[in-house]
C-alpha cells in the first residue's frame, strides 16, 4: 500500500491509539499518525505505553502526528475545576511535549463532525497547544495551518495567506499571538 500510494504522490495515514500500532506504522514509513496515544493494548491509558525510540523515529522520518486535543479542552473548559483538570491533563501528556521536543511535526485538529465534537472546535485545538502542549501561540497557529496543509500536501494551495492561494478568513476581536482564546471572540 505504502508503495503504491507513493508511487502515485498520495500520503497515507494511519489512525493509530496503541504502541503496537504506532511501531508497525512507522515502520511501514506512514506519512502521518491520527491521536498517537500510545496506549497499552487492553488499556485506554493515554501515554501508558510510550516508546520514545519510536518517537524519535517519528521525528527523524518527518512524520506528522495529528493531535485532536479540542475534546480534552472542552472538557477543561466545562470542567467544576477547570484547573484542577488542566493539571491533570497537562501531566498525562507529557509524551506529546517529549515528541514535540524530539522535532515531531505536529498537527494540531480536531475530529470535528464526530459526536462531541463540533465544527467550531479549531479554536479549542489551538488553545490546546498553548495549554497543554507549551507551544506559543505563534507555534499554534501555524500548527492549525501551515503544517496542516503541509501534511496534506497541499502547502502550495492553502495553509497560508499568500496571492494565489484559498483561503478561509476570520476576523477576531483582539490579538491570538497575544491571547490564544481571542480566536474565539469572532
Amino acid at each position: 500500500i505504502m508503495e503504491e500510494a507513493h508511487r502515485l504522490e498520495r500520503r497515507v495515514v494511519g489512525h493509530v491509539l496503541g504502541t503496537e500500532g504506532i511501531r508497525n506504522a512507522v515502520e511501514a514509513g506512514l506519512d502521518a499518525l491520527v491521536h498517537c496515544r500510545w496506549e497499552r493494548a487492553g488499556s485506554s491509558r493515554s501515554g501508558g505505553d510510550y516508546d520514545r525510540t519510536c518517537a524519535e523515529r517519528i521525528a527523524a522520518q518527518g512524520i506528522y502526528v495529528d493531535n485532536n486535543l479540542s475534546a480534552q479542552m472542552a472538557r477543561i473548559i466545562s470542567s467544576p475545576e477547570p484547573q484542577k483538570e488542566l493539571e491533570r491533563t497537562y501531566s498525562e501528556l507529557s509524551y506529546l511535549r517529549d515528541m514535540k521536543e524530539l522535532g515531531a511535526k505536529m498537527v494540531l485538529c480536531t475530529d470535528a463532525g464526530t459526536s462531541n465534537v463540533p465544527l467550531n472546535h479549531l479554536p479549542l485545538a489551538a488553545e490546546a497547544g498553548v495549554k497543554l502542549l507549551d507551544m506559543t501561540p505563534m507555534e499554534a497557529l501555524l500548527a492549525c495551518t501551515s503544517l496542516a496543509a503541509q501534511e496534506l500536501g497541499l502547502e502550495g494551495e492553502i495553509g497560508s495567506v499568500e496571492p494565489g492561494k484559498r483561503a478561509d478568513l476570520v476576523l477576531v476581536e483582539g490579538n491570538p499571538l497575544e491571547d490564544i482564546k481571542d480566536l474565539t471572540r469572532v
